[in-house]
């Protein structure tokens, strides 16, 4: 969350955040966060691999953050 609000700060408009996730967004788990990014896009917990090459297919990013889960 903390590079996220980073770089929207930084660059504002000129960035664009994806938020992939398995259970619940940032909001849902610490009450806020969600603000930060542009869209959601959520994960199955069955093939989370297939989910995240999706992902990368379509939105062809730049940099990837990961964390472990609950993130």
């Amino acid at each position: 969350m903390k590079l996220a609000k980073g770089l929207k700060g930084a660059l504002g408009e000129d960035v664009s955040l994806v938020f992939g996730y398995l259970d619940r967004t940032l909001t849902e788990l610490y009450g806020y966060g969600d603000e930060f990014f542009d869209s959601f896009v959520k994960l199955s917990r069955e093939d989370p691999e297939k989910g995240i090459s999706e992902l990368v297919q379509r939105y062809k990013p730049h940099i990837i953050h990961s964390h472990n889960a609950p993130d």
